[in-house]
């Protein structure tokens, strides 16, 4: 600490190992001792014999003879730099963290597996009119404060039924009226969180104001309600005018009974009509897509929902999905019953049954589709997803890939021909999970 060896230290004075400032301090701390016995601690930062500053802590008292006098003063100077900078690195990284918590824009909380809130952010009072200290001493009345009426008994539920065994990624949206009477739009992402030990320490909340979100997507409901009135209107009375040109070619067939020329292009018209009335439908099926929020929809429900609408005759189905949900277009039971109907279209007399199933790769989750047809040959693999391409309309699985689309999911056939078809059906990993209980 001072370079000096014990012999070349005993008989001199502080002043003669450190600087003037430490050394007078150091002389009157000792005499406070002498004069008023007591044990004294004190930190104090040094230069060592290397020239380093280092901090150290002085733990000193008086030395006594047999007759009770001071004899001088007995002490120990101990290294602590290490506890120093470890402290100054809590203190920093406590600053950060309470800073990131503090200065959140949404509400974010940590609750308690007694139902308590042990951390919630100041941003609470900003977004409900509430302070934090609402929450802390009444969580469950507060929230009941805040929550719409019609909302609060889902709510009351989620945190009723919070359990160590809800090990799961939770999300909902419900509404607050704030303090100033102002209805919001709230969105609820909860997850557990535990100690270093593992043991389950509640949950991890974040709330987040949606209600501007919530009012664009009302006015582009509006809009495309609009949009789809005109739409409707419009196919029906196009189809109208289609369904006057199928009587009128009828009434010409009759009028001119026996001129074949006549009845070709009487056919060829009749063509042209049924493609008119497939391509307006198209357009029916295909304003759908997107319209409506994606949502969280059980696979295996799903599955035999669409199957319910087709006739599958002596098809069996095989349904290994387990207990999953997907999240995606509420279209997605099309994407089904066009991946079925397809295999009853084009599998021809050997088909006997289709299977659905799940399986992960790597970083991949994989939601897959099978018949054991007769496959798809290998020119035909990449065009089968092409608006137009095939022996019926063409459509069914360009929808398919429009709807699958929207939330991220792609699709493609690597079936073997003569063997059936395999639609493979990527799902980015946030887009499924296991079925759960809001």
């Amino acid at each position: 600490m001072v370079g000096l060896s014990r012999d070349e230290i005993i008989g001199k004075t502080i002043h003669d190992f450190f600087n003037k400032d430490l050394a007078d301090v150091y002389t009157l701390k000792d005499q406070e001792i002498i004069q008023n016995p007591h044990v004294q601690q004190y930190e104090y930062a040094i230069n060592n014999s290397k020239g380093e500053i280092i901090d150290v802590l002085f733990s000193k008292t008086a030395l006594f003879k047999a007759d009770g006098s001071v004899a001088g003063v007995v002490g120990v100077i101990l290294d602590i730099s290490n506890r120093k900078q470890m402290e100054k690195q809590l203190r920093e990284s406590e600053i950060k963290l309470r800073t990131l918590a503090d200065f959140t824009y949404d509400l974010e909380s940590w609750m308690s597996p007694e139902k308590e809130y042990i951390y919630i952010s100041p941003s609470c009072k900003r977004i409900t009119g509430y302070p934090a200290e609402d929450f802390y001493n009444s969580p469950m009345e507060t929230l009941q404060k805040i929550v719409h009426p019609d909302d609060w008994p889902r709510v009351y539920n989620h945190y009723n039924t919070m359990s160590e065994d809800m090990r799961n990624i939770i999300q909902f949206d419900f509404r607050i009226i704030t303090k100033d009477g102002e209805m919001k739009w709230i969105s609820h992402n909860c997850q557990p969180v535990y100690d270093l030990d593992g043991k389950w320490a509640g949950r991890r909340e974040a709330k987040r104001d949606i209600t501007f979100r919530k009012k664009i997507e009302e006015e582009l409901s509006k809009a495309n309600a609009k949009l789809n009135l005109l739409s409707s209107v419009t196919r029906h009375d196009v189809l109208n005018q289609v369904t006057a040109l199928y009587g009128y070619t009828e009434l010409a067939r009759e009028l001119y009974d026996g001129n074949e020329g006549f009845n070709d292009i009487l056919t060829k018209m009749e063509g042209l009509m049924g493609t008119i009335e497939r391509q307006i439908s198209f357009t029916k099926d295909y304003q759908e897509i997107g319209i409506d929020t994606p949502l969280w929809q059980h696979l295996g429900e799903t599955i035999k929902n669409a199957a319910i609408m087709l006739s599958m005759n002596d098809i069996s189905i095989d349904i290994e999905t387990g207990d999953y949900e997907i999240f995606a277009d509420p279209l997605f039971n099309k994407v089904v019953y066009n991946l079925i109907e397809n295999s009853l279209r084009h599998g021809g007399e050997g088909m006997s049954e289709v299977r659905f199933s799940v399986e992960e790769k790597d970083d991949r989750f994989i939601f897959v589709y099978e018949d054991n047809g007769k496959g798809i040959s290998y020119e035909n693999k990449e065009k089968v997803l092409i608006k137009g391409f095939g022996e019926n309309t063409g459509y069914g699985l360009f929808l398919t890939e429009n709807i699958l689309s929207i939330t991220g999911m792609k699709i493609h056939e690597c079936g073997v021909p003569g063997e059936g078809v395999r639609f493979e059906i990527d799902v980015p990993k946030d887009r499924i999970r296991k079925a759960i209980l809001s």
